[in-house]
């Protein structure tokens, strides 16, 4: 969400007589296997008045039963197959296998980092054969994405190698020679250069589940996605309205209509799937629209070596993003850059929070209403901040996060706000080395090219692919004892 609503918060709706029995549910294959029933206690049990009780538009206007539970149960209807049959469990790692399946045989992969990605020729050109700064991130925005390391942990929670950062300057270790990184001088940790982070870590690296939601009008997106970040995540799935396995992408109904100013039922709709099938193959969930650009390397690592060393794994619930306030000391995460909530927040809220809270309410504000209920579970919104109070998550693409004045409408609240907890810091000042997400990246395009300008994808031969090498180059040339 991008904020400029008023928010008033109102009494939740209660809702009585859950019932459900145990269904029958078909895999991707077409095989049925069975589950046990949900006992009385399930939030996934049939809500019998529903539509009386919640006022919202019905998914259809069919009585399509699957066992007892109709298509307009809530809090969702489970999700259909491509024959639109009820029951589809999706393969999260669907996405991911197939672009394994695409590496060229010379691309090894380590820590998921490599700078292959499928192009077509007219991508090829459209996307590499334009300079740095010469697209949509425009000089200014280039400039902020040099600032970025991929693949960077907190020093202080690796052992073997570490990104230290001062005065400005980033210093990869490695188990060769320290690597200066600047403004001037990125470099970009990828499979096809000299350089490498290697992590060291007592537990085993925390599983993650990427969703975006979307729908079929945007699966050029969903494709660009799962080319780029989305098979870097260690399960991927797109929320949408016609399901295309080889994407990623679920038909996932919810109650009222598939648009933008429902996506609170769609959030809703989407954590629930997710608990019901996948919460015991995945630590967090991340959650974020088809504009979300995710640099899952800097997200693992941020889990690993900074939340789990905090707070560990399991151990209280987390709900993670870019801080936002709305007034009132009421903050909560920013949709832009993505909600994550680990597996006891997810758990929470669905057991507890999701059957009654603001469960009849159609809303394009699906991050308030998370990060509402969410509190009153007790559960608040933990700082994402570096370790020089710069973000890591952003609302924005590149360029326009870079040339924003942090004195005009909604934002100037925020960035006063920052301000206070953190120090004044707008533009390029704002954005931590091991910046995780960008926003408002629109358009298959756009998104490869953002992850070309990041992971040097483009080929040597192209004019960026050219610069790109030549920098890198220069990085390495620039190793010091």
């Amino acid at each position: 969400m991008d904020g400029t609503e008023h928010v008033v918060i109102k009494q939740s709706v209660k809702i009585e007589n859950i019932t459900r029995s145990g269904l029958q549910y078909g895999t991707a294959t077409g095989q049925n296997h069975s589950r046990h029933s949900k006992t009385a206690e399930s939030p996934f049990q049939s809500l019998q008045t529903s539509l009386e009780s919640q006022r919202l538009t019905p998914i259809a206007t069919s009585s399509t039963v699957r066992g007892n539970r109709s298509v307009t149960d809530l809090p969702y209807a489970d999700a259909r197959d491509e024959d639109g049959s009820w029951g589809y469990i999706a393969d999260a790692t669907q996405v991911r296998s197939r672009v394994l399946a695409l590496l060229p045989s010379n691309h090894t992969l380590h820590n998921n980092v490599t700078s292959f990605i499928p192009m077509t020729e007219s991508e090829q050109e459209e996307i590499c054969q334009k300079p740095p700064g010469s697209g949509p991130e425009q000089e200014l925005g280039w400039k902020l994405m040099q600032r970025v390391v991929v693949n960077a942990p907190e020093p202080r929670y690796a052992n073997e190698s570490a990104v230290i950062v001062a005065n400005e300057s980033a210093v990869i270790v490695t188990n060769e020679s320290p690597v200066i990184v600047t403004n001037e001088s990125p470099v970009i940790v990828t499979n096809s250069s000299s350089i490498s982070v290697s992590h060291h870590t007592e537990t085993v690296a925390p599983k993650i589940l990427c969703v975006v939601y979307t729908y079929d009008a945007h699966h050029d997106r969903v494709a660009a996605i799962g080319d780029t970040w989305g098979w870097r995540c260690d399960g991927f799935l797109a929320a949408s309205n016609r399901t295309i396995p080889e994407l990623g992408a679920v038909d996932l109904p919810h109650v009222g209509p598939e648009a933008y100013g429902n996506m609170w039922q769609k959030t809703r709709s989407i954590l629930a799937y997710v608990h019901e099938h996948y919460i015991a193959e995945y630590d967090y969930v991340h959650v974020a629209g088809d504009d979300t650009y995710v640099i899952v390397e800097n997200l693992r690592n941020y889990l690993e070596f900074t939340v789990e060393a905090k707070h560990g794994r399991d151990k209280i619930p987390l709900y993670l993003g870019q801080r936002i306030v709305a007034g009132a000391g009421f903050a909560f995460v920013c949709g832009g850059g993505g909600h994550i909530l680990n597996r006891l927040a997810l758990d929470r809220f669905v057991k507890e929070a999701l059957p009654t809270c603001e469960a009849d309410r159609e809303d394009p504000a699906e991050d308030r209403w998370l990060g509402y209920c969410l509190r009153e579970l007790g559960i608040h919104h933990t700082d994402t901040v570096d370790g020089f109070n710069r973000q890591r998550f952003h609302s924005f693409d590149p360029y326009d996060l870079a040339s924003r004045n942090p004195q005009r409408g909604f934002w100037k609240r925020q960035y006063k706000l920052w301000g206070e907890m953190y120090g004044l810091k707008w533009g390029i000042d704002l954005v931590s080395t091991q910046t995780i997400t960008f926003h408002i990246i629109r358009g298959a395009t756009w998104m490869k090219r953002v992850h070309a300008l990041l992971y040097c994808t483009c080929p040597v031969g192209t004019v960026m692919g050219n610069i790109l090498s030549q920098v890198m180059d220069a990085s390495v040339s620039n190793r010091r004892i």
